[in-house]
């Protein structure tokens, strides 16, 4: 909660794992008052966590197999101005060996979203510039032909 609670911008929240014996109402009835607009629930205890989720109120919600799936769908799901956080409220040992290990692996998906990404812009780019050229050639070429000069 102290981590949503230093979030300002509208938030996706990543929660699940192995369970450690919390009453999850407590914080979903928490997250009602927070900038969480969405909470993208994965790991052993995502049914429990759903469970909390649907008897506080808190409908807007995703279920997610696992730690992989829940991350991109956070991702897909977050709006540009949007912040996706990692603050589980849960252990890391039903997928991870620990927390860092579950840490590092959120920031590997991130980044290897931003290079496929940025990889997708650039090929994007290039096409709009080939397309520029192509569609500038045509006029020049209609142009010509209009004037009945043929080259």
């Amino acid at each position: 909660l102290k981590a949503v609670g230093s979030i300002k911008s509208e938030t996706v929240l990543l929660l699940g794992g192995k369970d450690k014996g919390y009453d999850y109402d407590k914080l979903f009835l928490a997250l009602r008052n927070s900038s969480v607009v969405k909470c993208i629930l994965y790991g052993e205890n995502r049914l429990k966590l759903l469970e909390s989720a649907m008897r506080t109120g808190n409908k807007s919600v995703a279920l997610c197999d696992n730690f992989f799936v829940a991350v991109n769908v956070a991702r897909l799901t977050a709006t540009p101005n949007q912040t996706v956080l990692l603050s589980p409220a849960s252990a890391s040992f039903d997928e991870f060996s620990g927390y860092e290990e579950r840490g590092d692996k959120f920031v590997e998906i991130i980044r290897e979203f931003k290079k496929a990404s940025q990889e997708l812009q650039g090929k994007e780019l290039e096409t709009s510039i080939n397309e520029s050229k192509e569609r500038k050639t045509e006029r020049v070429m209609e142009q010509t032909f209009d004037d009945g000069e043929i080259e």
